[in-house]
């Protein structure tokens, strides 16, 4: 009893707090177990580093065109070594790739990224070779391939 007389009445928990703690175990009991999308990661993996080196390589073209706009030789310097810092993270891309690849169409995807590079090594030869020779507009094929 309380002090009026009255019979006193225990108050009920609230009404959520069992689940919640409930919701809190199964929580904690999830992050604990193993992850079962532990082979996920890969074509997740490989999808970053295909599309780095898709945009890496299409970034290629327009640093050539700037090295051959430059107009003082420290200028075009510049941009070579933008060129070559960009192409050294394709090939780093292209590792990160090969180590992720796991189904056909990727090591396809793979190929053709490979020959795309091949291709951009083959033009900035050309350039290379067009500009030491003292030429300034190269006739550059398939620079917007």
């Amino acid at each position: 009893m309380d002090r009026t007389g009255k019979l006193a009445v225990a108050k009920a928990p609230a009404p959520f707090s069992a689940a919640w703690i409930a919701l809190g175990f199964l929580l904690l009991a999830g992050a604990a177990m193993p992850r079962s999308d532990v082979a996920r990661e890969s074509p997740a993996a490989f999808r970053n580093a295909s599309a780095g080196i898709y945009g890496r390589l299409q970034q290629l073209p327009g640093l050539e065109k700037q090295m051959l706009a430059a107009g003082e030789p420290a200028r075009a310097a510049y941009y070579e070594r933008m060129r070559d810092d960009t192409r050294r993270r394709i090939d780093a891309l292209m590792l990160e790739a090969e180590a992720a690849v796991a189904t056909d169409a990727e090591r396809a995807r793979l190929a053709r990224l490979a020959v795309l590079a091949g291709q951009a090594d083959a033009r900035a030869e050309q350039l290379r070779a067009t500009t030491a020779a003292g030429r300034r507009s190269p006739p550059l094929a398939g620079l917007h391939d």
